[in-house]
């Protein structure tokens, strides 16, 4: 069963950004979902950066990205690329 990934983007008090899809892959744990999730979400937040620079908007603080997994966050820190064997 696919996973479902979600995130919102605030800016000031509002949001203005936001997401609820299914993952593309079935995920083989929880820590591989929420780690999928928070890639996801990292990758719309660099997008963001990129189109607020381009509107000389830019940001000096990091974009904070909360999740509340610890093995995915433990992931995060030292990522091994999954390899597919036929």
């Amino acid at each position: 069963m696919k996973s479902t990934t979600g995130y919102c983007f605030s800016f000031g008090s509002g949001v203005f950004s936001w997401c609820s899809s299914k993952q593309d892959i079935v995920a083989q744990s929880t820590a591989e979902a929420e780690y999928v999730a928070a890639n996801a979400t990292a990758n719309q937040a660099i997008w963001i950066r990129n189109i607020l620079g381009d509107l000389h908007m830019e940001q000096n603080k990091p974009t904070q990205i909360f999740v509340d997994n610890q093995a995915a966050i433990s992931i995060s820190h030292n990522p091994v690329p999954k390899v597919k064997s036929v």
